[in-house]
């Protein structure tokens, strides 16, 4: 479902897990910010946001399994970007992660998602279970 007024747009679905899908609705939220208040470094990382969640429910808590599904829920107002991503999976610990800037990370290939999503986001949260990221960019409070 997609709502749109004015001055807010917004999107819930349910898709399985593929990132073709996850790729085109990344591009259909981008599309929404354009044209607003949204600079290129905040258009550059809401995308680079997207893209780690929603990889990490796809490949991490889905495993590739195109029989469960991502749920994710977007709202766009003028100066503000809410997005919920959840997976099927067994879910994870964020605290737990290693710190992929520490010397023996480094050279580590993955690991640097949850890092990113935090750097470019002005709120991040997870729900107990690990399995849902809530995550908001909101221009006001840069």
């Amino acid at each position: 479902m997609s709502v749109v007024s004015a001055t807010s747009w917004s999107r819930q679905c349910s898709f399985p897990s593929d990132m073709t899908i996850a790729h085109a609705l990344i591009q259909e939220v981008l599309e929404h910010m354009r044209g607003g208040p949204w600079s290129d470094h905040d258009l550059f990382g809401v995308e680079l946001a997207l893209e780690e969640a929603l990889a990490n429910a796809v490949h991490h808590g889905n495993e590739d399994d195109e029989a469960k599904n991502v749920h994710f829920s977007c709202t766009l107002s003028d100066n503000l970007i809410r997005v919920q991503v959840e997976d099927e999976g067994p879910g994870f610990d964020p605290h737990a992660l290693r710190d992929p800037r520490a010397p023996e990370n480094i050279e580590n290939i993955s690991g640097r998602g949850v890092l990113l999503i935090y750097g470019f986001m002005t709120r991040v949260e997870f729900n107990p279970k690990g399995n849902l990221i809530k995550m908001e960019k909101d221009l006001e409070r840069k």
